[in-house]
């Protein structure tokens, strides 16, 4: 069974070329609309006077408004179940950078602390073997260890971090001033961020004092 939006026994090709500009307008679509889109000069001639009769006409016949919506709502599933699929992969993906950070902070704290000096007899003769620490700090576990719940708390969908934004829906302002209104939101963000950034390296400097 073919699906709803597609070209129609006996329809015309002109309406049905009609019908894809339609569809594709989404879901603020209007016949007008495809009018105009067609005939432009026909809003500067003609002021905002509705298209012919027939355009209505064929619009209904031809199911203009609910094969369009159907085909609405196959996009809407398909582009659900993609970012379903991302998700899965990527939370898949999160788990093992999560268990591979962990891991590295647990050979991390296994690791002597200072310098160690050990003999070891081989075959009569003894040997020194010195054994140092790598070049990391406590301070690096700490985050590593942070990183890795932070990761795998997104992996498993949970929650990493609280913040509450209250916005205010406001049916008189324009697109202009929405825009605005998220770049603040945005910008207050950032500079939280930036805020949480300063005093972890703050902190980490004090480690090495």
């Amino acid at each position: 069974m073919s699906d709803p939006w597609e070209r129609l026994p006996e329809e015309p090709n002109l309406w049905f070329d009609r019908f894809m500009r339609f569809r594709l307008a989404g879901a603020r679509r209007s016949v007008r609309a495809v009018y105009l889109e067609e005939f432009p000069q026909r809003k500067v001639e003609e002021g905002d006077k509705n298209p012919p009769t027939a355009w209505y006409e064929a619009a209904k016949r031809w199911n203009w408004r609910e094969r369009a919506e159907a085909w609405d709502e196959s996009e809407r599933e398909r582009i659900e179940q993609g970012w379903k699929a991302f998700r899965v992969e990527w939370r898949g993906k999160e788990r093992r950078v999560a268990e591979a950070l962990l891991e590295k902070a647990e050979q991390m704290l296994q690791f002597p602390i200072a310098k160690v000096s050990r003999i070891i007899t081989e075959g009569g003769e003894q040997v020194t073997q010195i054994v140092e620490p790598a070049d990391w700090r406590f301070a690096d576990i700490t985050r590593m260890a942070k990183t890795a719940s932070e990761i795998a708390r997104l992996a498993a969908e949970l929650e990493t971090q609280r913040q509450r934004i209250h916005i205010e829906e406001n049916d008189d302002l324009s697109d202009g001033q929405r825009i605005e209104r998220l770049q603040a939101i945005i910008d207050v963000l950032r500079s939280r961020e930036d805020q949480a950034t300063g005093e972890a390296a703050t902190a980490d400097e004090a480690g090495t004092d």
